[in-house]
């Protein structure tokens, strides 16, 4: 037996394809079906294509909107989950030993026993805080996976700390109801146009998956970006050599920049009494400061089954864990794509997760 912990889009994903092979697997979630999902802010869509984003074995419907909200992406996953008759118990799982047989499952709802582990519960249940919120600050501090809508800060100046896709979201939307919105940037920002095309993403993927294309198109790439810097969002350095890292897709970041209702400052130091002080030393008082700063894989429950890396991520041989050889990690951390992004990359994951466990 085959456990699988998350049932989020990777671990459906994990669980179709163990099920086309004939392989018993059981998926323990401590929620319910792309639980994360349903806890974001309420402005957050999709940032790949709705056609590159689907699981293997069921596209998202033509009626969803090219970049899907996040709302109808997790009734695409309810309905994926139903449409296959994927088991899942709802259980949150506490720690996971290593056995003689294989592994126990330890959850608040007893033990579960598996020989085989995969861990798909994704990062957002682990938002990273580089800062210490022991501060004199007095106003409201915040991480990102804690916001939901500009609503209570109407009138507010805020600040968002971040220079990643969640963080410029945040700041437009709170553009349009704060007295004034500050973005922290402390590297630079890779803003890029969406791709609308399927075909077109296609096109892009089949290069960035062929290092001697890449290598043939990069310059042209690079020489066709946009250089926003003018505005004080300049492009990120690792932006040239990975394409797909940290994006803000579109233009709405740069269009509230240049209308005056996002205002951008340079990498956050510190907190005062009343605001923060950036690198440049200049001060600026807030009411509220959020952390768009990332996450890291969430592994609290199984940190001693894996060698992790200096940023929290498990150290894999492909995806298999270096210390136990039936212990699989499948989730954001180094074994991905950048350039394609998570969702697309997903279903290539999924597959090499299964054809360890299981080859055809």
């Amino acid at each position: 037996m085959i456990g699988i912990i998350g049932a989020g889009p990777t671990g459906l994903a994990i669980a179709y394809l163990l099920k086309k092979r004939g392989v018993d697997f059981q998926i323990l979630e401590r929620e319910s079906v792309g639980h994360t999902w349903k806890n974001q802010y309420e402005s957050l869509r999709l940032n790949s294509l709705r056609d590159a984003s689907s699981l293997p074995g069921m596209r998202m419907p033509k009626s969803y909107p090219i970049f899907p909200p996040a709302t109808q992406f997790v009734s695409y996953l309810e309905q994926y989950a139903k449409e296959f008759e994927l088991p899942i118990q709802k259980a949150e799982v506490r720690e996971i030993k290593f056995t003689k047989s294989g592994f126990e499952a330890r959850t608040d709802a007893g033990s579960h026993y598996y020989q085989t582990i995969v861990i798909a519960t994704g990062i957002w249940s682990r938002p990273h805080h580089p800062y210490a919120y022991s501060s004199p600050f007095s106003g409201q501090v915040l991480h990102a996976s804690e916001y939901r809508t500009a609503d209570p800060f109407a009138g507010k100046r805020v600040l968002v700390v971040g220079s990643g896709s969640s963080a410029g979201d945040i700041a437009v939307d709170l553009g349009a109801s704060a007295a004034f919105v500050g973005m922290s940037i402390a590297h630079g920002v890779n803003i890029i146009a969406p791709i609308t095309s399927a075909t077109v993403f296609k096109i892009f993927r089949a290069i960035f998956e062929s290092a001697t294309l890449f290598k043939l198109i990069q310059p042209v790439l690079v020489k066709i970006r946009q250089d926003y810097s003018s505005i004080g969002l300049p492009t990120h350095p690792l932006a040239d050599t990975q394409i797909g890292y940290s994006v803000i897709p579109g233009d709405k970041l740069v269009n509230a920049v240049k209308a005056g209702k996002v205002s951008v400052f340079p990498a956050f130091r510190n907190f005062t009494a009343g605001g923060a002080v950036f690198t440049d030393q200049h001060e600026v008082g807030f009411d509220a400061i959020i952390f768009a700063t990332g996450y890291r894989p969430a592994l609290d429950f199984a940190r001693n089954c894996f060698e992790m890396d200096s940023d929290g991520c498990p150290v894999l041989d492909r995806c298999r864990s270096t210390k136990y050889k039936n212990l699989y990690f499948a989730g954001p951390g180094r074994n991905y794509e950048h350039n394609v992004g998570w969702l697309p990359s997903l279903a290539k994951i999924a597959k090499a997760v299964v054809n360890e466990i299981a080859p055809a």
